[in-house]
Protein backbone atom coordinates (compact mmCIF):
# COMPACT_ATOMS: atom_id res chain seq x y z
CA UNK A 1 0.00 0.00 0.00
CA UNK A 2 2.88 2.58 0.82
CA UNK A 3 3.87 1.97 -2.72
CA UNK A 4 1.00 2.95 -4.73
CA UNK A 5 0.68 5.95 -2.37
CA UNK A 6 4.04 6.96 -3.64
CA UNK A 7 3.49 6.74 -7.02
CA UNK A 8 0.38 8.75 -7.18
CA UNK A 9 2.28 11.03 -4.90
CA UNK A 10 4.82 11.26 -8.01
CA UNK A 11 1.83 11.46 -10.47
CA UNK A 12 0.79 14.97 -9.20
CA UNK A 13 4.77 16.30 -9.61
CA UNK A 14 5.25 18.33 -12.94
CA UNK A 15 5.30 21.49 -15.10
CA UNK A 16 1.29 22.11 -13.55
CA UNK A 17 2.74 22.62 -9.90
CA UNK A 18 3.36 26.30 -10.48
CA UNK A 19 7.04 26.11 -9.92
CA UNK A 20 7.51 27.06 -13.25
CA UNK A 21 8.32 31.04 -14.28
CA UNK A 22 5.83 33.18 -14.91
CA UNK A 23 6.98 34.31 -18.07
CA UNK A 24 7.92 30.66 -19.54
CA UNK A 25 6.19 31.69 -22.75
CA UNK A 26 8.70 34.89 -23.12
CA UNK A 27 11.87 33.21 -22.54
CA UNK A 28 11.16 30.62 -24.78
CA UNK A 29 9.84 32.45 -27.37
CA UNK A 30 12.69 32.14 -30.11
CA UNK A 31 12.12 31.26 -34.16
CA UNK A 32 12.35 27.61 -34.80
CA UNK A 33 15.09 28.23 -37.34
CA UNK A 34 18.64 29.67 -35.74
CA UNK A 35 20.22 32.59 -37.47
CA UNK A 36 22.77 29.87 -39.02
CA UNK A 37 19.80 28.13 -40.77
CA UNK A 38 18.34 31.29 -41.88
CA UNK A 39 21.73 32.20 -43.57
CA UNK A 40 21.66 28.68 -45.38
CA UNK A 41 18.36 29.19 -46.25
CA UNK A 42 19.23 32.28 -48.49
CA UNK A 43 20.48 32.13 -51.86
CA UNK A 44 24.66 31.78 -52.49
CA UNK A 45 24.76 35.53 -53.98
CA UNK A 46 23.04 36.91 -50.53
CA UNK A 47 25.12 34.50 -48.62
CA UNK A 48 28.65 35.86 -50.47
CA UNK A 49 27.03 39.51 -49.98
CA UNK A 50 26.49 39.62 -46.46
CA UNK A 51 30.03 37.86 -46.08
CA UNK A 52 31.53 40.55 -48.28
CA UNK A 53 29.99 43.72 -46.20
CA UNK A 54 30.08 41.95 -42.51
CA UNK A 55 32.37 39.25 -42.15
CA UNK A 56 31.15 36.92 -39.88
CA UNK A 57 29.49 39.33 -37.33
CA UNK A 58 26.49 37.76 -35.47
CA UNK A 59 23.30 37.60 -37.40
CA UNK A 60 19.75 38.14 -35.21
CA UNK A 61 17.65 37.50 -37.96
CA UNK A 62 16.59 36.98 -41.63
CA UNK A 63 13.74 37.68 -43.40
CA UNK A 64 12.90 37.51 -47.44
CA UNK A 65 10.32 39.62 -48.25
CA UNK A 66 9.11 41.35 -51.23
CA UNK A 67 7.75 45.13 -52.03
CA UNK A 68 5.70 45.10 -55.09
CA UNK A 69 7.67 42.15 -57.47
CA UNK A 70 11.00 43.07 -56.31
CA UNK A 71 12.54 40.30 -53.69
CA UNK A 72 15.15 40.68 -51.01
CA UNK A 73 16.39 39.64 -47.84
CA UNK A 74 16.51 42.32 -44.48
CA UNK A 75 19.54 41.25 -42.09
CA UNK A 76 19.12 41.99 -38.56
CA UNK A 77 22.06 41.65 -36.23
CA UNK A 78 22.95 40.87 -32.64
CA UNK A 79 24.37 44.42 -32.37
CA UNK A 80 22.35 46.89 -34.54
CA UNK A 81 24.32 50.27 -33.27
CA UNK A 82 27.26 48.74 -35.21
CA UNK A 83 25.48 46.84 -38.01
CA UNK A 84 21.84 47.98 -38.83
CA UNK A 85 19.79 46.30 -40.93
CA UNK A 86 21.30 45.06 -44.65
CA UNK A 87 19.07 45.17 -47.59
CA UNK A 88 19.92 42.85 -50.01
CA UNK A 89 18.42 41.59 -53.66
CA UNK A 90 18.17 38.21 -54.47
CA UNK A 91 20.67 38.36 -57.09
CA UNK A 92 23.33 39.33 -54.24
CA UNK A 93 22.82 43.23 -55.19
CA UNK A 94 23.45 45.81 -51.78
CA UNK A 95 20.62 47.77 -51.66
CA UNK A 96 19.57 50.70 -49.51
CA UNK A 97 16.47 50.86 -46.82
CA UNK A 98 14.60 52.49 -50.00
CA UNK A 99 15.62 49.11 -52.05
CA UNK A 100 17.55 51.29 -54.71
CA UNK A 101 20.69 49.61 -55.91
CA UNK A 102 23.73 50.53 -53.84
CA UNK A 103 25.92 48.27 -55.20
CA UNK A 104 25.25 45.97 -58.19
CA UNK A 105 25.62 42.27 -57.63
CA UNK A 106 28.65 41.10 -60.00
CA UNK A 107 28.27 39.90 -63.00
CA UNK A 108 28.03 36.27 -63.77
CA UNK A 109 30.09 34.41 -66.51
CA UNK A 110 27.37 32.09 -67.48
CA UNK A 111 24.33 31.10 -65.95
CA UNK A 112 22.23 27.60 -65.81
CA UNK A 113 19.84 28.96 -68.07
CA UNK A 114 22.82 28.99 -70.80
CA UNK A 115 24.42 26.46 -69.71
CA UNK A 116 24.77 22.91 -71.64
CA UNK A 117 25.73 19.55 -71.05
CA UNK A 118 29.41 19.29 -69.45
CA UNK A 119 29.45 23.25 -68.91
CA UNK A 120 31.16 24.81 -66.32
CA UNK A 121 28.55 26.76 -64.05
CA UNK A 122 29.28 28.75 -60.87
CA UNK A 123 27.97 27.91 -57.39
CA UNK A 124 26.35 30.76 -57.01
CA UNK A 125 24.10 28.99 -59.78
CA UNK A 126 23.60 26.13 -58.14
CA UNK A 127 20.58 25.11 -56.56
CA UNK A 128 20.25 26.03 -52.72
CA UNK A 129 20.39 21.74 -51.87
CA UNK A 130 23.22 20.81 -54.00
CA UNK A 131 25.24 24.18 -51.75
CA UNK A 132 24.07 22.36 -48.44
CA UNK A 133 25.74 19.17 -49.54
CA UNK A 134 29.23 20.83 -50.46
CA UNK A 135 28.87 22.99 -47.60
CA UNK A 136 28.59 19.95 -45.68
CA UNK A 137 30.89 17.54 -47.16
CA UNK A 138 33.71 19.64 -47.54
CA UNK A 139 33.14 23.22 -45.41
CA UNK A 140 36.00 24.18 -45.09
CA UNK A 141 37.25 23.62 -49.29
CA UNK A 142 37.68 25.68 -51.52
CA UNK A 143 35.69 24.84 -54.99
CA UNK A 144 37.56 24.20 -57.87
CA UNK A 145 35.47 23.77 -61.00
CA UNK A 146 31.51 22.54 -61.00
CA UNK A 147 30.63 20.93 -63.80
CA UNK A 148 26.52 20.85 -65.06
CA UNK A 149 25.86 17.45 -66.94
CA UNK A 150 22.20 16.61 -68.46
CA UNK A 151 21.14 12.91 -69.16
CA UNK A 152 18.23 12.32 -70.48
CA UNK A 153 15.81 14.50 -67.82
CA UNK A 154 18.53 14.05 -64.58
CA UNK A 155 21.21 16.81 -63.87
CA UNK A 156 24.04 16.26 -61.99
CA UNK A 157 27.09 18.02 -61.02
CA UNK A 158 30.70 17.02 -60.56
CA UNK A 159 32.23 19.69 -58.02
CA UNK A 160 36.27 19.10 -57.55
CA UNK A 161 37.93 21.08 -54.53
CA UNK A 162 41.27 23.02 -55.12
CA UNK A 163 42.81 21.84 -51.91
CA UNK A 164 42.43 18.03 -52.95
CA UNK A 165 41.52 16.79 -49.44
CA UNK A 166 37.98 15.92 -50.11
CA UNK A 167 37.38 13.80 -53.15
CA UNK A 168 35.30 15.28 -56.10
CA UNK A 169 31.25 15.09 -55.37
CA UNK A 170 28.94 13.86 -58.08
CA UNK A 171 25.10 15.32 -57.05
CA UNK A 172 22.18 15.40 -58.11
CA UNK A 173 20.43 18.36 -58.41
CA UNK A 174 18.36 18.15 -54.84
CA UNK A 175 21.84 18.14 -53.12
CA UNK A 176 21.72 13.85 -53.03
CA UNK A 177 25.26 12.42 -53.14
CA UNK A 178 26.19 10.12 -56.33
CA UNK A 179 28.49 7.46 -56.61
Amino acid sequence: MPGVLLVLAAGCVGPNDNTWPSDYAHIYSRPLLSPGAQFAATPPAVQNTIRAQTGSTAIDKITKETSGDQVFYRIDFVNPVTFPPLFIAADGSLLDPDLHVLIPAPPEKESLATASPGTTVLLGDLPPPVVRTIQLQAPDSEVASISKETHRDQTTYFVTFKDHRHVPLHLASDGTLLP
